[in-house]
C-alpha cells in the first residue's frame, strides 16, 4: 500500500491499485461537498470529510472553495482488501488495520489544524451514527467518545460477540471506515464530525 499524500493542482498520486479517474473523481467530489457546505456556512474554518473506496479526503479552507485538501491513500475498501480476512474481522486484523492508517497519518501533510469539526456525510458515516444510537436520520454532530464506544464493541465482536447483540453490522466495510473514522479522529484531533445529508 502506498503511503499518503497531498494532492497539489494537477499532481495524480497514482498507486498500483487506484487509478487516475478514481482520484480525479474522489477529489471532485470532495470538492463539491466543501463547496456546498460552504455555501451553507458562516465565515470561519470549515472542513469536508470523505471515506472513499480507494482514499480518504479532508478538505478545509476558509473561502468558497477549499484552501487546502488532505488525500490518505487509504480508503475503507483498501483496509477491507489488505487487512480482513474474515467477517467480521479478528482482533489482529483490525491491529494491522489500525497501523496501516496511523503510517498514513503519520506523514500527511498538509495536516489538518487540530481541532477541525468536519462535516462528513455518506451512506458508511450514518451507519456508525446509527450503531452509536442515532435517529434514522442519524444527521447532526457525533462526538468522539461515540465513535470510540461503537469501535469497542466492535472489538467485542472481533472478540466473538454476536453482532447483533452489539448493535453493529458484520458489514467488513462498515468495520474498515469505523476504524478509519476512529483513527481519523483521534489522530488529526476532530473532536467530532457532523453528518450531513
Amino acid at each position: 500500500m502506498g503511503g499518503p499524500y497531498s494532492l497539489p493542482r494537477g499532481a495524480t498520486g497514482l498507486t498500483a491499485t487506484s487509478s487516475e479517474h478514481d482520484l480525479s473523481a474522489a477529489r471532485a467530489r470532495a470538492a463539491a461537498f466543501y463547496a456546498r457546505h460552504s455555501a451553507q456556512s458562516g465565515p470561519g474554518l470549515r472542513a469536508v470529510l470523505q471515506l472513499d473506496p480507494a482514499a480518504t479526503l479532508i478538505a478545509y479552507g476558509r473561502g468558497a472553495q477549499a484552501e487546502a485538501l488532505l488525500s490518505l491513500d487509504i480508503g475503507w475498501q483498501r483496509v477491507v482488501d489488505a487487512h480482513f480476512r474474515h467477517r467480521p474481522p479478528r482482533p489482529a486484523e483490525l491491529e494491522e488495520a489500525i497501523a496501516a492508517v496511523e503510517d498514513a497519518l503519520a506523514a500527511a501533510r498538509p495536516a489538518p489544524p487540530a481541532g477541525l469539526v468536519p462535516v462528513g456525510g455518506g451512506g458508511a458515516l450514518r451507519a456508525i451514527a446509527r450503531a452509536a444510537g442515532r435517529s434514522s436520520s442519524a444527521e447532526g454532530p457525533l462526538a468522539r467518545d461515540d465513535v470510540e464506544q461503537v469501535f469497542q464493541r466492535l472489538v467485542g465482536v472481533a472478540h466473538g460477540r454476536p453482532a447483533a447483540r452489539e448493535g453493529i453490522p458484520e458489514d467488513a466495510a462498515f468495520a474498515a471506515s469505523l476504524t478509519l473514522l476512529r483513527e481519523l479522529m483521534h489522530h488529526l484531533d476532530f473532536p467530532s464530525v457532523v453528518i450531513a445529508r
